[in-house]
């Protein structure tokens, strides 16, 4: 068996990989040290000091959480069930208004999920307000809508987009996913009545109907709409009435059968 003589050579090269990587360690283990606190408590309150001793922040708060866990250069801060942040300086830098804070990017990058006086909303990382705290309820961007997160007030549903616009008033009772029915459309539901959006939030088809069948079930390109489940018609896939729900049943006509069952449960059916 052979052995180079290759592996027994110093490699100057990894030589100084190695050193730099220990240089790199030597000088981030001091910059840690130099930023290093202390939480001190008074009082049944905390506060902050420095690795020399002096005090950052005075014990004023009933929580202190670690700097960066959060947000970098920062820590949330709380008294009295109230939260907000201070920095390295100690400096608050965001108001301590809030019930709960959230992690920032959970819902959306650069962004943290607020309750203020029982509503949420958005801060950005810079501790302004990027959504206003109204909503009883926000979904994560992309749950119902692709590029839309759903929000709920005063019990009714709709869109807010990624710069924070409400793009979809609040005024469905349910808003369903889109695509199930057809792709760039969404189910509504409004006063117990079925209709149809767009990825726009444009009405394609007004909320007025009991029921709203799957396509190509009775015929290619067709859906089954019901008024007050008493009269039935159908839409094709611009949302367009092409029979009027003026009948009492409309079933598919099929040689030797005089009745048919439809078996399949529609997306949109009382």
């Amino acid at each position: 068996m052979d052995f180079f003589i290759r592996f027994e050579k110093p490699n100057h090269k990894i030589m100084t990989r190695n050193l730099l990587m220990l240089l790199a360690a030597f000088l981030m283990i001091n910059t840690l040290s130099s930023q290093e606190m202390f939480i001190v408590q008074s009082n049944n309150l905390y506060g902050l000091i420095n690795k020399d001793g002096i005090e950052i922040v005075k014990p004023k708060y009933h929580f202190i959480d670690d700097f960066d866990y959060t947000r970098d250069g920062w820590a949330k801060v709380g008294y009295d069930g109230k939260f907000g942040f201070i920095d390295k300086t100690g400096k608050e830098v965001v108001e301590l208004k809030f019930e709960s804070i959230g992690s920032y990017d959970e819902y959306y990058k650069d962004w943290a999920l607020v309750r203020h006086k029982g509503k949420y909303g958005f801060i950005n990382k810079d501790g302004y307000s990027i959504v206003e705290p109204s909503y009883d309820e926000i979904q994560k961007f992309g749950t119902i809508h692709s590029d839309w997160a759903l929000v709920n007030k005063n019990s009714y549903y709709g869109f807010i987009n990624r710069t924070g616009k409400l793009v979809v008033d609040c005024k469905y009772d349910e808003i369903k996913p889109f695509n199930l029915i057809r792709k760039g459309w969404s189910i509504i539901v409004s006063n117990g009545n079925y209709g149809i959006i767009d990825n726009s939030g444009k009405i394609v088809l007004e909320p007025l109907y009991s029921e709203i069948g799957d396509f190509d079930i009775y015929k290619r390109g067709w859906a089954k709409i019901s008024l007050n489940n008493e009269k039935f018609g159908f839409i094709n896939k611009k949302g367009e009435i092409v029979v009027a729900p003026i009948y009492d049943n409309v079933e598919p006509f099929r040689k030797g059968k005089k009745k048919v069952k439809q078996d399949r449960t529609s997306l949109a059916t009382n």
